[in-house]
């Protein structure tokens, strides 16, 4: 079974379009294992479907509340339309992993940099720098060429143009230049 899923996953990267009808069967006959909501999640995104993607996002969040990954896509798209008042209440108003889960004592690097990811663009959001810049060097630790890293390094380093535009509309626009075309999932 276990290769079947490594199969599914690397699929979803490859030929997301390929990996959708296996996944939704899966989702379907395994409603209590988010790990292949997860997965589908991103095929889905992978695939250009945003709006299913984004649905099953929600579906996950409200069936699967502790899984982590549910949390963590959830609270992007809450970040990503400005709902940014959700984002502690999705972490049970907790912004360390440990404390989040405090049984577990290890993590996968995809949890950990999701939920940094996350955390990183939370705390831009709210305009707490330093924390969202902790945040940002645990990431470039851990996994300094991912997705998730660069995007954090957006939002607390946007481009000159992001920054001259803010300043000459003389009001605050979201701070990640690409947060509507880019929800990253994980």
């Amino acid at each position: 079974m276990r290769d079947t899923i490594d199969d599914l996953f690397e699929q979803v990267y490859r030929t997301p379009k390929d990996a959708i009808p296996e996944l939704e069967r899966r989702v379907a006959t395994y409603p209590d294992v988010p790990l292949f909501a997860n997965h589908l999640t991103v095929a889905y995104d992978r695939a250009g479907e945003r709006e299913k993607a984004e649905a099953l996002v929600t579906e996950t969040y409200q069936r699967h509340p502790q899984y982590l990954f549910a949390k963590v896509n959830y609270a992007q798209i809450c970040l990503a339309k400005g709902e940014v008042s959700k984002v502690p209440g999705i972490f049970n108003h907790t912004f360390d992993l440990k404390a989040l889960y405090p049984r577990r004592k290890r993590f996968h690097i995809d949890e950990f940099v999701g939920f940094a990811g996350v955390m990183c663009n939370y705390h831009c959001a709210i305009g707490q720098t330093n924390t969202a810049l902790l945040f940002y060097q645990m990431l470039r630790q851990a996994a300094p060429g991912h997705p998730l890293t660069r995007q954090a390094k957006r939002n607390l380093y946007p481009p000159f143009w992001v920054r001259w535009f803010r300043s000459l509309a003389g009001k605050r626009l979201p701070h990640s230049a690409d947060q509507a075309e880019s929800r990253n999932l994980v």
